[in-house]
């Protein structure tokens, strides 16, 4: 196994110049975000130049807020062993009193719990008397254990932290310094054209109605159903989207068929249908009653039929999504930040190949780098999961399809 250790500090909204919140005792969602991007993007660098797979790594994480904490979260998401280096004690970590900050990890329990139920990872509570040497801190200690059990070590410091600093000069002494963050990005963008995507982001094991956005998006058919898949279950959760949908068929003049009667329908009718209604959308407007905003649902008309061969087209579901966007973009106000989330459309009853849906995607997140708004593409299946991270890394090796290597997987 080869494992990569880490450092960085707890205050990562600090590090990149962004509010921390109630004493961290939640994250800024956008101080996370980036710092869970950089950190893939650095495992993956490390990976292309050792020849590695997630499958032979390993990751060390000191179980402090911040840094340690997002890189074990990182690991978790990709079945990566974990070790944990902490000092003194778990229970003397955990139950440390915070003063400025908060000092633990804010999902402590759930990582240990993690830990405890995987074989391959590994528990280890370090004193201040390590290794036949009395350290100042237990603190201290960990840093010198964080690097023994690493064959590599990524700093993250964009403005000085004394625990980074410490550890960095020890990973110096033994000759396992790889570099601090930045030097690692550019060497990444540099060398393997890896870059951060600032508007995409990928959320595994994410439940599309339960993620907090001002936008939701699904796919759908042109004739008016929503009996299946996420569309039944938006169906049921807001009626009214379904009514929206019906109502934009009549508008166009154009008939919601039952099953029995598709077959009546037309070839001058079906195109038609096409010309009208595939790659556009209609809408549903609510208010946040809690945040006082507007909360979309849009029916993105991504695939003509459900019953035939002419489902998922790559073409209407590129135009009616970017159509979408410039129409929110009209309707913000203040320049604020749009949140927009989507299921996997086309990939599963729409019959549409992951890789072509995965690189149109990471093209259409490009043409918003400029915008404040944010993608969240949402997968709650667990083998396309895996379809996905496999797709990621084996793009990277083939040096193909180099658009894909710039999505981030969160």
């Amino acid at each position: 196994m080869y494992t990569i250790g880490f450092t960085g500090s707890r205050n990562v909204e600090e590090q990149n110049n962004m509010t921390l919140l109630n004493k961290g005792i939640i994250y800024n969602d956008r101080a996370y975000n980036l710092v869970y991007k950089e950190i893939d993007i650095a495992v993956k660098t490390i990976m292309l130049e050792n020849n590695l797979n997630f499958s032979d790594l390993r990751i060390v994480s000191g179980m402090a807020r911040g840094f340690d904490e997002i890189r074990a979260i990182y690991r978790m998401d990709r079945n990566i062993p974990l070790i944990l280096s902490i000092p003194e004690s778990a229970i003397h970590h955990k139950n440390k009193t915070s003063v400025k900050i908060k000092t633990q990890a804010i999902k402590y329990n759930q990582i240990l719990k993690y830990v405890e139920n995987d074989d391959k990872s590994q528990l280890f509570e370090i004193k201040d008397d390590y290794k036949d040497e009395k350290f100042k801190y237990a603190n201290f200690a960990r840093n010198q254990h964080i690097v023994d059990m690493s064959d590599t070590v990524v700093s993250y410091m964009k403005s000085h932290s004394n625990g980074t600093y410490d550890c960095i000069q020890r990973r110096k002494k033994q000759k396992k310094y790889y570099g601090n963050i930045d030097e690692v990005l550019k060497k990444a963008k540099d060398k393997y054209n890896l870059e951060i995507n600032k508007v995409l982001n990928i959320k595994l094991g994410a439940d599309l109605l339960k993620e907090k956005t001002h936008v939701l998006i699904h796919g759908c058919n042109c004739y008016n159903t929503m009996r299946a898949g996420v569309a039944k279950a938006i169906r049921e959760k807001y009626p009214s989207i379904y009514i929206k949908d019906k109502d934009f068929l009549k508008e166009n003049g154009i008939p919601s068929l039952l099953k029995e009667d598709l077959k009546k329908e037309t070839e001058e009718e079906r195109n038609n249908r096409r010309e009208k209604i595939l790659g556009k959308f209609s809408f549903y407007k609510l208010t946040n009653k809690t945040e006082n905003e507007p909360f979309y649902i849009f029916n993105l008309y991504s695939q003509l039929t459900y019953f035939d061969n002419e489902r998922f087209s790559l073409k209407d579901f590129s135009k009616g999504f970017n159509d979408i966007i410039k129409f929110l973009l009209k309707e913000r106000k203040n320049n604020g930040l749009i949140k927009i989330s989507f299921p996997r459309i086309g990939m599963a009853l729409g019959r549409g190949k992951l890789n072509e849906i995965y690189d149109k995607t990471i093209e259409i997140s490009k043409n918003y780098e400029n915008e404040n708004i944010q993608l969240n593409w949402c997968f709650l299946d667990k083998d396309l999961e895996k379809k996905i991270l496999n797709y990621d890394f084996e793009v990277i090796k083939n040096n193909s399809l180099v658009v894909s290597t710039k999505l981030e997987i969160i």
